[in-house]
């Protein structure tokens, strides 16, 4: 979960009065993993963060970074920490579409997922399109590119480089494309 933030959880522990032994003891964890997410050190998966939000008393945006606008699994992280799997059976399409649109490379939001979506995180159609467009405009791609030795061969002597000059430069050119 990207925008969990571990300072608002120690914040909203604290404003609760509990202490971190009594608000592990609550959501079921011992003490030194309440410890690593307040740390940082670790992240809740969304049914943990929606327990904690829920022991601590407060929702479980208020455990995110209010700043960040949210892709697609972000809204559904905030929607009470549904799980991909609850999210995918409330929008009656498969857990692995749901990935796909999440990871941005369903690039169609049908207006009934859309519909879908919005009534199962308690949110309005058009945040569910913005956060998919947001899902979409963040997807990087990690296909690598896959060339035969031969064509590989081919095209440096065609540009007048070696294999491995070209080689680096399709490295060179994907780690620009993954830092954005």
């Amino acid at each position: 979960m990207s925008s969990f933030r571990a300072d608002r959880l120690a914040a909203e522990r604290t404003k609760a009065g509990l202490s971190r032994q009594e608000l592990a003891q609550r959501v079921g964890i011992r003490p030194a993993v309440l410890d690593d997410y307040e740390a940082g050190l670790r992240t809740p998966n969304a049914k943990m963060l929606a327990g904690l939000a829920e022991a601590a008393g407060c929702q479980t945006k208020e455990l995110l970074d209010p700043a960040e606008e949210p892709d697609l699994r972000t809204l559904r992280e905030q929607a009470g920490g549904l799980g991909p799997g609850a999210a995918a059976t409330a929008a009656q399409m498969s857990r692995g579409a749901l990935a796909m649109l999440e990871a941005g490379r369903t690039t169609e939001l049908k207006d009934s997922v859309a519909a879908a979506l919005a009534a199962a995180y308690a949110t309005s159609e058009e945040e569910v399109r913005q956060a998919h467009q947001r899902s979409v405009a963040s997807a990087r791609s990690t296909a690598p590119i896959w060339l035969t030795e031969r064509t590989l061969q081919r095209l440096a002597d065609h540009l007048g480089r070696t294999p491995d000059e070209l080689r680096e430069l399709i490295e060179t050119i994907q780690d620009e494309e993954r830092r954005g």
